[in-house]
């Protein structure tokens, strides 16, 4: 109900502001994190932002902004606003195209497309935020809270028994033996990451997988590329085994600094503490994917 009357509320604001009828579809996967839907007869869609709202909603419109005038195909931010309760919406332009994940492509496809995403994912981490971020380099700081934060879910995963627990332990020594080498990364170049790089957030053409363009920005952030690069390891490329060809396309386009392995490694193990802090009960083939994963890797 709380749902619909939202819905309803956006409905009316967009109709105000486009000055017609709006007709809202819903689009996405259901755990209501926060809602999406086509914008009909406007070749947008509209987000409206649910849980850590005003977070995410910031990162979106930071994303936007530093986004807008580069060469890369994503969405432009063509307006915001909020809901009577505080909710925070943005309506963004619309990108043609089907996410990567959805598609089955041949092996020598496959290769292609991962070389194309490495490029891209370069060009991504090459964008000059200029303003938007005016520390430049990893700090001790910053990376100390990403040290926090990723202890914080290891703790609370440990405490619950579960089946995974001597994986779970496993990987929560792999994190602790490599969490020096990412505090020494001060200085390390500060890049645009998107936060949940993934084929599912990559659009491509059905006929022969171009990439048309990249969504879904409510993770962005100035900080460590190796981020990026170790969640479409987890959540696309562990079992395949196949970062070969995405490594070789990301280095036409950049360079990667000598300790971006390591840094990977441990971002990849506190990724899926991430998932299985939250995924465990409220999705659970998510969750087991993740889990499996870690297994491929740490194995």
């Amino acid at each position: 109900m709380e749902h619909r009357s939202a819905t309803e509320e956006l409905g009316a604001q967009l109709e105000a502001l486009l000055g017609r009828t709006v007709a809202l579809e819903p689009v996405g996967w259901p755990l209501r994190r926060h809602l999406v839907f086509r914008v009909g007869g406007a070749n947008a869609f509209a987000k409206l932002f649910l849980t850590a709202a005003e977070t995410k909603f910031a990162h979106a419109c930071w994303a936007y902004e530093a986004l807008d005038a580069v060469d890369i195909s994503t969405p432009r931010l063509l307006a915001k606003g909020t809901l009577a309760d505080g909710a925070p919406w943005l309506l963004a332009s619309a990108l043609p195209g089907n996410p990567a994940s959805l598609m089955s492509p041949a092996p020598t496809q496959r290769t292609a497309l991962l070389r194309d995403l490495g490029s891209f994912a370069a060009k991504l981490h090459s964008v000059d935020l200029g303003a938007l971020d005016e520390e430049r380099t990893l700090g001790a700081e910053q990376l100390e809270r990403v040290a926090s934060r990723y202890r914080r879910y290891n703790r609370s995963v440990l405490a619950i028994p579960c089946p995974e627990q001597a994986l779970f332990r496993e990987a929560d020594l792999v994190m602790q033996q490599l969490e020096p080498t990412l505090l020494r990364s001060t200085g390390v170049p500060r890049v645009f990451v998107h936060g949940d790089f993934s084929l599912r957030n990559v659009l491509v053409t059905r006929a022969d997988l171009a990439i048309v363009g990249l969504i879904d920005f409510e993770n962005a952030h100035a900080g460590d590329a190796a981020e990026d690069l170790a969640r479409i390891h987890m959540k696309d490329l562990a079992v395949s085994g196949d970062f070969t060809a995405f490594f070789a396309g990301y280095r036409m386009d950049r360079e990667l600094d000598a300790g971006v392995e390591s840094r990977m490694h441990y971002y990849f193990c506190g990724i899926v503490f991430e998932v299985a802090a939250w995924a465990r009960e409220r999705a659970p083939e998510y969750y087991g994917a993740a889990v499996r994963r870690l297994g491929v890797v740490l194995r």
